[in-house]
């Protein structure tokens, strides 16, 4: 069985280009269909990357991964698959491919994430980076830092990239995986997105006009009451927020419910009767956290939560007060 990764449209209209994975496959094979329907075309093989195609539309870019040498490739071909060349290769063990870079609307840059193994522990290991097609020469088109850089795209007069990513330090709070637009003049960049969602790592493209077509993921999660052994019962639904429950939920032995719910772009612990009512948040004071139990006496409240970029355990009183690192 095969999967479908990310797709691009070839500068004229006529086809989309896309990536077929085989599950567990880390390389696919890269295949062409007309717009409106039509025969499939196989175009390479070996890809690991969306393709971004030249202003022309005569080439197109993309990332190979080599299995052999464990090296991470930049390569253009001509839009047909032919006449591969090899713009860049990364030690994988020191520096690897984000993503399969953009070509810019001038055709003098091709932008892409790489990602920096030897900062692996920590949280700020991207970069973006901009290869210039006249001399060959590597250049950091930000000194930001992410947690992660997905698919981007240039905004079509050129002055900037909106990709997907994480800023460095935001890889386990609610901020990750949002839209961005980074000037390429100033190397700065700033948010798009507010809207609380998460957007899919390769659906990002931008229009004629500088639109945004970007797909949002969430997942949504509420508390449930059903009553054991009866598998007809569809249950009671005691909340109503969009992810109640899913960093997890302990009861106490008063027999009040402790879970994990977002407001926005807080996430914090609350407490509530079994029946859902009295419902209130008791703690609010990390960007992230997980993993909530109670204590078998119901004084405490574990959980996990990031600090310095490290998970470590956290108790608190079963009313919100005494944080203490355990």
């Amino acid at each position: 069985e095969n999967s479908i990764g990310a797709n691009t449209f070839s500068p004229n209209g006529e086809f989309i280009y896309f990536v077929s994975f085989k599950v567990g496959g880390l390389s696919g094979t890269l295949y062409r269909v007309p717009t409106l329907g039509g025969t499939m075309t196989k175009i390479l093989d070996g890809i690991t990357s969306p393709v971004s195609f030249s202003p022309d539309g005569s080439e197109m870019v993309f990332a190979r991964f080599l299995y052999e040498t464990r090296e991470h490739t930049l390569v253009i071909s001509a839009s047909d698959g032919s006449r591969e060349r090899v713009l860049l290769t990364l030690d994988g063990s020191i520096k690897a491919l984000a993503n399969g870079g953009a070509w810019s609307p001038d055709g003098k840059t091709i932008a892409f994430g790489q990602i920096n193994s030897e900062n692996s522990l920590t949280n700020n290991r991207y970069s973006i980076i901009g290869f210039d097609l006249q001399s060959g020469e590597t250049k950091e088109l930000s000194r930001e830092k992410w947690a992660n850089c997905f698919r981007m795209d240039w905004t079509r007069d050129g002055a900037g990239l909106i990709f997907i990513g994480t800023r460095a330090g935001e890889g386990l709070s609610l901020q990750r995986d949002q839209v961005y637009y980074l000037s390429v003049a100033s190397g700065e960049s700033r948010r798009i997105t507010n809207d609380g969602s998460r957007y899919d790592s390769f659906t990002m493209s931008t229009t004629d006009d500088n639109s945004v077509l970007a797909v949002l993921s969430n997942r949504l999660s509420q508390i449930y009451e059903v009553e054991t052994g009866d598998l007809s019962n569809s249950g009671k639904r005691l909340t109503n927020g969009q992810t109640d429950g899913r960093g997890g939920i302990a009861a106490l032995p008063d027999g009040r419910i402790g879970f994990i719910s977002r407001i926005g772009e807080n996430i914090g612990i609350w407490t509530m009767n079994a029946d859902g009512t009295e419902r209130k948040q008791i703690f609010d004071e990390f960007p992230f956290l997980e993993e909530l139990r109670a204590s078998p006496d119901g004084k405490y409240f574990i959980f996990s939560a990031p600090r310095n970029d490290n998970s470590h355990l956290f108790r608190i009183d079963s009313n919100g007060g005494n944080l203490k690192q355990i």
